[in-house]
């Protein structure tokens, strides 16, 4: 399942988290957040999944999905605190 961040060229939603065929509009201010919080560990990707799919179930149930359909969580972490990092 396709699971990473995308930064495109614009001022009102500069970057997209692509979950499986779905692109989810990230905000200025929430790239910010995901910055600051973009640290290795598997707390990561709980804080991850609360700061986009906050309120929307099935969001979060497809995030889960993609991270538990990842044999290596560490590598998966890695390469999405390094997306984080180039937005």
């Amino acid at each position: 399942m396709r699971f990473e961040f995308e930064k495109i060229k614009s001022t009102i939603y500069p970057a997209f988290l692509h979950v499986g065929d779905y692109a989810i509009a990230l905000s200025p201010e929430l790239i910010l957040s995901l910055k600051n919080s973009a640290k290795p560990s598997d707390a990561f990707l709980e804080s991850l999944i609360q700061s986009i799919a906050e309120k929307n179930r099935y969001l979060k149930e497809m995030m889960e999905a993609g991270i538990a359909a990842c044999e290596e969580k560490s590598v998966l972490i890695n390469r999405l605190c390094k997306e984080i990092a180039s937005l």
